[in-house]
């Protein structure tokens, strides 16, 4: 089919071949005219079509055509020669929009033209024309060709006939008139569910789109109900549809009624119809469902104990219901109540989903956990259950077996009554609840054991134990009063019990108000429940070289439960053997003339796991060194005593000489194979000075500082000699006060005699040196320097820097030959100084974390005593790796933070090792240390600095530093002094690492480093 035109009547003439060659207009309407062997139906631009369905979309192109009209040929062309005779032409398989055009053949005809005509007010108006192939007797119209349910149309072939060089065309054979038909309306659109009902329900839709030609005057709406025959097992089947019923409306809606609740699937095809019919629209519909009926026969009873541990499914009236195994509920302080009833005997159209249970709890005065009960109200406990999780019964109490019954069981607490009620859910509605059982009584009973092993620790060296839990805070229905701990000492091969009661060696029994206390501050390793707390326990008096184990168990006011899982093993220490008896210090001469002290004593009683003594420790100071000494002291004497295969009341000695007169301290510690120690055996004496030799015997004495033994007078002057450079704002000057006992000898160095003369007191002239040992801020490198030397006064005025440690000590110079036979120097007791810059002065305190605290704390920092805080301090300061304690028991006093005993506190280096203290002797531990420096108010006084201002590398003191760029011009604040003066070391000695060779902020290379002031 070709272009739309509105040609003139006279367009209906053809030119012929050797004429229309010529012509440019020729192939746009009749394609391909001049071949031989011409295709049906395929000349489609040579179409024409002027009706108006075809008109409006093809204006563009009317024009066009309109002007290409057919050219009559030049010459040789004659009309009315082989004319088709009568109407011999039949139009027949009409539709809306194309027909069927048959004629008689005619011999010799080279091709046919097919005018298609309608007449319009009387005349004939030209829809459109084709062309046909010369051998053939039928044309089809395309498509589109005619109007729908228009007419009357007429159909007009001539047959075109080639002589020589000119065209004939033959007298045209007309038709019968004809109408074409309209189409089938559209299918109806928004079919859709207006309102469910149980037992029916309405559909509506809206029109066609497309009614076909012919408005829609009704609607044929089918119904196809779902299978009437038993609702079989699986729902989820589709059923099978019955026959359908009919109906025709003239409403876009239809109404359905009389159908059972829940069924489905429905069908309802509903079609357009005028005088036909139009497709149909489909809509599948479920009946909505009804209330099931309430179950029947419901009854409820109280299960024995062992139903607490069967397996099987089992609901939790708080949680819902749950699947266990062969080791029964999570929560074992519970009882169990079994329901049994009938199913409802109506589902309301969907089989039963689920069964709702209603326990209701009446109150109970003595009920520990209830929360209706302050009100002394009932309190409603619901849960759901799946249907597929419910027992089908098989027999009765009675013995009648009630087939289809469902039985479940329910969990409940203890103390408490119940009655229980159920409903029935389908998954759409649920039926209405059935009556309430008679009140079931659940009687109070005993705790359950806790459900988890209590965790062990171990204090006190291992021979005491600290005990946590988790547990709850009632039991049996009734609150707890207390838990018991049972001890279990095992053998090296004896295995924990797995259902047996245990062999209790005895037994703690502890508040649970002061096992709550105990816990406070324990982190559990399990999840604690709503119900639970923590708890703890100690129980001391554990045999040493034994193992143990704990089990625990609740307690109410009925009785006690059964015991727990027990902990992990623990296994307490060998015992410390038995210190030394019967020592005996004797003082005399050798045949060196030399003093010796000998010391002998007798191995005690070995006690029970304390094994084999290996040797005897003995230790000999000064009594004026106090309770510290320092390990690299040189009056410090500590020797190990080999004793191999010793014997109870077996007798050794130990003897060592003595360089000076005074009073000593001896004390002998015995040590087993496993490196247990006993308590120190403590011996004292004094040696007179009349017990040595001359020479030995003019020993000067020791100076003391005085009360008082340092005074700030003021800032120092700027020219004051200065022993090292600090970063600090300005020096203090300082005045040191000290005092010499003997007073003629201090007369006879003020008159200036010398040579050796025994004094009243034993003493000879003297003068002093004035030594002081500090540290940088945050170096752990110890500095020793000379104040003053060969000082005869009994003062000194020195300029010191604040913000530094300092430990200054006198050191006594005597006689030539004296000193020559002394082994150590004379010396003070440390003078330990810290100043702040306007001259107060600070004091440093040594703490330890208290991990086993007598008092039973929790771990802590605890400070040292105060009296040993100066000797510990100035230990520190002089560089001695390590020192000794000695913290005596006080009579009358409670137990604090620190044990006593003997200690052994390692320093570190305040950058990558922390400082460590250890306790000596029987159950001996290991600790952190720190030190901190506090003010005259007890505060820390340490600079606040802000993050902003804080050193780059220790984090610690205030940027002073710059590392300077001289290829920039600028430089990068970033240290404190004492990392400056790190940088500038690692730069002079060369080799170092690029972290140390480059500015910490760029990670350029420096010049140089600048102090800023600010």
């Amino acid at each position: 089919m070709g272009q739309q035109a509105s040609a003139p009547d006279d367009s209906r003439v053809l030119g012929s071949q050797s004429s229309s060659s010529s012509s440019p207009r020729k192939g746009a309407w009749c394609k391909g005219g001049s071949a031989d062997a011409y295709e049906p139906n395929r000349a489609v631009d040579s179409i024409f079509i002027s009706h108006s369905a075809l008109k409006d979309g093809l204006q563009s192109t009317k024009a066009e055509t309109t002007t290409a009209t057919r050219e009559l040929p030049t010459s040789g062309f004659r009309c009315g020669l082989g004319l088709m005779q009568g109407r011999d032409v039949e139009v027949s398989a009409i539709t809306s929009t194309a027909a069927t055009v048959t004629w008689a053949p005619k011999e010799g005809a080279h091709k046919f033209h097919v005018n298609v005509s309608r007449a319009q007010g009387g005349q004939p108006e030209e829809v459109a024309f084709f062309e046909a192939p010369g051998e053939g007797s039928i044309f089809t119209l395309p498509e589109g060709t005619l109007e729908k349910k228009s007419g009357p149309y007429q159909v007009e072939v001539v047959a075109e006939f080639r002589r020589e060089d000119r065209s004939e065309l033959s007298r045209g054979s007309i038709s019968e008139k004809f109408y074409t038909t309209s189409d089938p309306p559209g299918a109806v659109v928004n079919l859709q569910l207006s309102k469910l009902k149980e037992d029916g329900f309405s559909v509506e839709w809206e029109a066609p789109a497309e009614n076909g030609g012919d408005p829609v005057n009704a609607y044929e709406v089918q119904f196809f109900e779902a299978s009437k025959y038993e609702v079989p097992t699986e729902r989820s089947k589709v059923r099978e549809l019955a026959e359908p019923h009919a109906v025709t409306c003239r409403e876009p809606k239809q109404s359905f009624s009389g159908l059972r609740p829940g069924s489905g699937p429905h069908r309802v095809e509903v079609r357009a119809k005028h005088h036909l019919l139009g497709p149909a629209t489909v809509l599948e519909v479920f009946t909505a469902c009804a209330k099931p009926f309430a179950p029947t026969q419901l009854r409820a009873r109280l299960m024995p104990g062992w139903a607490r541990s069967a397996s099987g499914t089992l609901c939790n009236m708080m949680t819902g219901w749950e699947q266990h195994g062969a080791d029964g509920p999570s929560d074992a302080d519970v009882d169990v109540v079994k329901l049994e009833f009938r199913p409802p005997t109506a589902d309301g159209g969907q089989s039963i989903k689920s069964y709702i249970i209603h326990a209701e709890e009446e109150a109970n005065e003595d009920a520990s956990s209830a929360e209706g009960a302050k009100e002394r109200g009932s309190v409603l406990h619901s849960a759901e259950i799946p249907a597929s999780a419910m027992v089908d019964s098989t027999s009765a109490d009675d013995g009648v077996p009630p087939t289809g019954a469902c039985i479940c069981h329910i969990t409940v607490e203890p103390n408490r009554a119940y009655a229980f009620s159920v409903e029935a859910s389908n998954g759409e509605k649920r039926s209405d609840p059935t009556e309430p059982t008679s009140a079931v009584f659940v009687p109070a009973r005993v705790p359950r054991a806790p459900r988890a092993a209590p965790e062990a620790l171990e204090v006190d060296g291992g021979l005491a134990a600290e005990l946590r839990w988790v547990g709850p805070v009632s039991g049996g229905g009734l609150p707890l009063e207390s838990f018991k701990v049972g001890v279990l000492l095992r053998s090296a091969g004896t295995p924990g019990y797995a259902s047996a009661e245990p062999e209790i060696q005895h037994e703690v029994s502890v508040p649970v108000a002061v096992a709550a206390a105990k816990a406070k501050d324990w982190k559990p390793r399990v999840a604690v429940h709503a119900g639970e707390a923590l708890y703890g326990a100690r129980v001391d008096g554990l045999r040493p070289d034994a193992r143990y184990c704990f089990v625990l168990a609740a307690s109410n006011s009925i009785g006690t439960g059964r015991w727990s899982l027990p902990s992990i093993s623990l296994s307490t220490p060998a015992a410390a053997p038995s210190a030394p008896v019967n020592a005996v210090a004797t003082v005399g001469l050798d045949m060196k003339q030399q003093v010796v002290v000998t010391v002998t004593w007798e191995c005690g009683q070995m006690s029970a796991g304390s094994g084999s003594i290996a040797a005897f420790d003995v230790l000999l100071v000064p009594a004026d060194m106090g309770q510290v000494r320092p390990s690299a002291e040189q009056r410090v004497v500590r020797e190990r005593v080999a004793a191999q295969s010793v014997r109870v009341g077996q007798r050794l000695s130990w003897a060592k000489p003595l360089t000076k007169p005074g009073s000593y301290i001896v004390e002998v510690v015995a040590e087993n194979l496993s490196g247990q120690r006993s308590s120190a055996t403590v011996l004292s004496f004094d040696v007179m000075e009349e017990a040595f030799p001359l020479a030995l015997s003019l020993t000067p004495p020791a100076p003391r500082w005085s009360e008082e033994p340092a005074l700030v007078l003021g800032p120092a002057a700027p020219d004051a000699p200065r022993f090292a450079d600090f970063d600090c704002q300005g020096w203090l000057q300082t005045l040191l006060l000290w005092r010499q006992e003997d007073k003629e000898a201090e007369a006879a160095a003020r008159q200036g005699r010398s040579g050796v003369t025994r004094m009243s007191s034993g003493s000879v002239p003297s003068s002093i040196d004035v030594i002081c040992y500090f540290r940088r801020p945050g170096s752990g490198q110890v500095f020793r320097c000379m104040l003053a030397e060969d000082v005869s006064a009994s003062r000194l005025q020195v300029a010191l820097p604040p913000q530094v440690p300092l430990s200054i000590r006198l050191v006594v110079h005597g006689v030539d030959v004296i000193a020559a036979t002394q082994a150590a120097p004379v010396q003070s007791e440390p003078l330990v100084l810290l100043m702040s810059e306007d001259g107060e002065r600070l004091q440093p305190f040594w703490e330890i974390w208290s991990r086993h605290a007598p008092d039973g704390q929790p771990p802590r920092w605890t400070s040292l005593p105060e009296e040993v805080q100066h000797c510990i301090e100035g230990a520190w300061l002089e560089g001695h790796p390590k020192v000794n304690l000695q913290l005596p028991e006080v009579p009358g006093e409670p137990p604090g933070a620190l044990s006593p005993g003997l200690y052994e506190l390692t320093f570190g280096d305040e950058r990558q090792t922390q400082s460590m203290v250890r306790k000596l002797g029987p159950a001996g531990w290991t600790a952190k240390a720190r030190r901190t420096v506090l003010d005259n108010d007890g505060e820390d006084a340490a600079e606040a600095v802000s993050a902003e201002d804080q050193c780059v590398i220790c984090m610690e003191r205030r940027r002073t530093h710059a590392f300077m760029h001289n290829d920039t011009g600028d430089g990068h604040l970033a240290v404190c002094g004492d990392c400056a003066e790190a940088f500038r070391a690692e730069v002079a000695a060369g080799g170092g690492s690029r972290a140390v060779r480059t500015c910490p902020m760029c990670r350029r290379f420096f010049t140089s480093i600048h102090r800023i002031y600010q």
